[in-house]
């Protein structure tokens, strides 16, 4: 075991091992990051060796996590919806640091004079909007790729709070 365990622990080996559990090999982890099979299966041999432990058992050519594994893979699946998170506060403002509103349109004819109105209330305000189907603006809206959605006929559902406008 390294002297110091902790500085062994990273994002991208927290990535790696999350990529690794969820493709099966070292190779097809490569391929997802970017980075040749060699890089990845470094850097979890670099997790084994300095917390002295295997992430995963070699059986029959395949790769088994163990039983930390999901744990460890479960902590980058939470560091990777944070870089997100991060990226998404970024893109609230425009190059010129003016606040942005992402606006998904399902129904374009009330979300245009929505968006009209909300720029004549907030004349700071850059307005990007994604059209597309009912369903293609509600998977927008579950990723958070849009803040505000114009949809019609939208189910009770808890996860959204509703507007008339």
């Amino acid at each position: 075991m390294l002297a110091d365990p902790l500085r062994a622990l990273s994002q991208a080996r927290l990535r790696a091992i999350l990529t690794v559990t969820e493709q099966g090999s070292f190779a097809a982890a490569g391929r997802q990051l970017g980075l040749s099979h060699a890089a990845v299966s470094q850097q979890i041999r670099e997790m084994e060796a300095a917390h002295g432990i295997r992430l995963f058992d070699r059986v029959e050519g395949a790769l088994r996590p163990t039983p930390v594994c999901p744990e460890q893979a479960e902590i980058g699946q939470r560091i990777i919806a944070a870089e997100q998170d991060a990226a998404r506060v970024l893109d609230r403002r425009d190059s010129h640091g003016k606040p942005r509103l992402r606006l998904g349109l399902g129904n374009s004819m009330p979300g245009l004079a929505i968006a009209a109105r909300m720029l004549s209330l907030n004349p700071g305000l850059s307005i990007n909007v994604e059209t597309g189907s009912h369903q293609d603006i509600l998977a927008a809206v579950l990723r958070r790729d849009v803040e505000v959605a114009v949809l019609p006929d939208l189910p009770p559902d808890p996860r959204f709070r509703r507007a008339r406008w």
